[in-house]
């Protein structure tokens, strides 16, 4: 079976335009396009190492589990040395909820569960479909900033979905592919501006 061929940024980036030729906003010569979106993946491949290495991802893992620890001793400290008038001598779980100790605990529990979710990521979702996730939202970036037209994941043939999947591979070498789950993932997030360009 033939490997295929490794292509370059400059090619994939011209792919990622011809995308957006029937779509572009006014504002952006069809031209200049290609070289944009050259710059960007470039400059998006150097922070992704930086980002998703193992070690940043075992350093997100750490700090959350620290948090989750923290948490747990505020909580410890709180019931053991509040003043009486707190009222929190006791089970943070036998707090009444609208009370203000109640909210604090709410929040705590709110900030451990986020923690707890990071935790799980870093552990079962590993580096990759992270990368994945980031090229979904790279590509609505990449939208908004290029095209009049707002961004679907209906079918693997929707620019939005392409488009994820030539960022895949201008990030990490491997072919383009569908990424479904990422792009649905993503764009239940999605946000217009109003019909102009960022700066």
């Amino acid at each position: 079976m033939d490997t295929p061929v490794k292509r370059n940024t400059t090619e994939i980036a011209g792919d990622i335009a011809r995308l957006f030729s029937k779509t572009l906003r006014a504002e952006w010569n069809e031209a200049e396009v290609p070289g944009r979106i050259c710059q960007n993946l470039e400059a998006w491949k150097s922070t992704m190492h930086a980002t998703f290495d193992r070690e940043a991802v075992r350093q997100d893992r750490e700090r959350a589990r620290n948090v989750i620890e923290k948490i747990d001793e505020l909580e410890r400290d709180l019931m053991l040395t509040s003043p009486r008038d707190l009222k929190i001598d006791f089970s943070t779980k036998d707090v009444h909820p609208d009370s203000h100790p109640g909210r604090l605990f709410a929040e705590l529990a709110n900030v451990r569960e986020r923690c707890e979710a990071i935790e799980a990521e870093t552990l079962a979702a590993g580096r990759k479909d992270q990368v994945k996730q980031s090229c979904a939202e790279t590509a609505l970036f990449m939208i908004k900033v290029f095209s009049t037209e707002e961004p679907s994941s209906n079918s693997a043939k929707t620019p939005f979905r392409e488009i994820t999947g030539l960022i895949f591979e201008a990030l990490t070498g491997e072919p383009a592919r569908d990424l479904e789950r990422a792009c649905d993932e993503a764009i239940k997030g999605w946000k217009p501006w109003d019909n102009s360009q960022p700066e």
